[in-house]
């Protein structure tokens, strides 16, 4: 991303309502690409016109997550927006790996994608940028629990919720909790449960361990990819609630609210 360029965020709001008293063996041979391979095209604006030069292109090979940048440079005429790029300088590329063109300046961005095919001797990829999106969404939305008892927990199984980025660029997810309030009463949010404070969790499906959610913003993930077909852009996980060990007063039926921010990686 571009160091001058002002990170936005999103927010969404879950509402937790709490109720209480074949095997395949390939044989295909492939090439690796001992000899240069050179993928070039313009980067263009929204509006058609071409990004400056000295605009960086980054170029990842799926198969390996490897990666190159390169620049655009000045070809005269309003030419500004031309890359070339040899691909057999990514680490372990190969004829036939997919390679997924991307680049970010001044709040567009735009991604392409295609297959090296080295017989052609070198390959157009052209990059459309579009303005840059965040959005984040979780499904589902509310998690009613019925009734539970003090110094009782309660939690979701299975990956229950599913968090996606919805929008065109990478970002970071952070999570946040809140403190339980009624009738000048309060459940304070902590790491550990007693009187008068309670515990809120998450895992996800790739962890092993639950992780505590604090009132203060912490990273939920990081470099969750955008909504292209060739990424996965979104990650399952449960919650979990730990009630107080006593409460002050027993409150009647509550809810609360944790928020997910989505700011650009």
């Amino acid at each position: 991303m571009s160091s001058n360029k002002l990170k936005k965020s999103a927010v969404i709001a879950i509402y937790l309502a709490i109720f209480l008293a074949n095997f395949f063996i390939s044989t295909l041979q492939v090439k690796s690409l001992e000899n240069p391979h050179y993928f070039y095209g313009y980067v263009y604006y929204q509006n058609g016109t071409q990004v400056p030069a000295g605009t960086v292109v980054n170029l990842t090979d799926y198969n390996n997550s490897n990666y190159m940048t390169t620049n655009t440079i000045d070809l005269g005429g309003g030419n500004t927006g031309f890359y070339q790029a040899d691909v057999s300088q990514i680490t372990g590329s190969q004829d036939g790996d997919l390679i997924i063109l991307n680049c970010s300046v001044n709040g567009e961005v735009g991604y392409n994608s295609t297959n090296i095919n080295i017989s052609l001797g070198s390959q157009q990829v052209d990059l459309h940028l579009e303005t840059e999106s965040i959005s984040i969404s979780v499904s589902p939305s509310q998690w009613n629990q019925g009734s539970l008892n003090i110094g009782s927990s309660n939690n979701t199984t299975g990956g229950y919720f599913n968090l996606s980025n919805n929008g065109n660029t990478e970002v970071d997810v952070l999570i946040q909790g809140e403190n339980i309030t009624w009738d000048g009463n309060t459940w304070y949010l902590s790491s550990s449960a007693d009187l008068d404070h309670f515990v809120l969790q998450y895992k996800k499906t790739v962890d092993s361990v639950w992780t505590n959610i604090g009132t203060t913003n912490s990273t939920f993930i990081s470099n969750l990819k955008p909504a292209y077909s060739w990424y996965t852009n979104w990650t399952r996980f449960d919650l979990k609630i730990i009630l107080p060990t006593s409460s002050s007063k027993d409150p009647p039926q509550i809810g609360f609210n944790v928020t997910f921010w989505a700011i650009v990686s």
